[in-house]
């Protein structure tokens, strides 16, 4: 099975936290993957749009960035 995540997906995970949440929270994922057998993969076109959310004035630029340090 296959499971995708999209741009919104990962914005959500990470909002209301703080970096230190974020970090502790993907090392949990991570941990949890291994255990599993699961490879997770960054899509390509999810990252691009995660960075076009860096601009300035973007509403959703402090999620983005943490969405995209994990």
């Amino acid at each position: 099975m296959e499971v995708f995540f999209d741009t919104n997906a990962y914005r959500n995970l990470v909002h209301g936290l703080s970096i230190g949440e974020v970090v502790a929270l993907t090392n949990d994922i991570k941990k949890a993957e291994e255990v599993l057998g699961h490879t997770a993969i960054a899509s390509t076109v999810v990252s691009m749009e995660l960075i076009q959310h860096l601009l300035d004035g973007d509403a959703a630029k402090d999620d983005c960035y943490k969405a995209l340090n994990n």
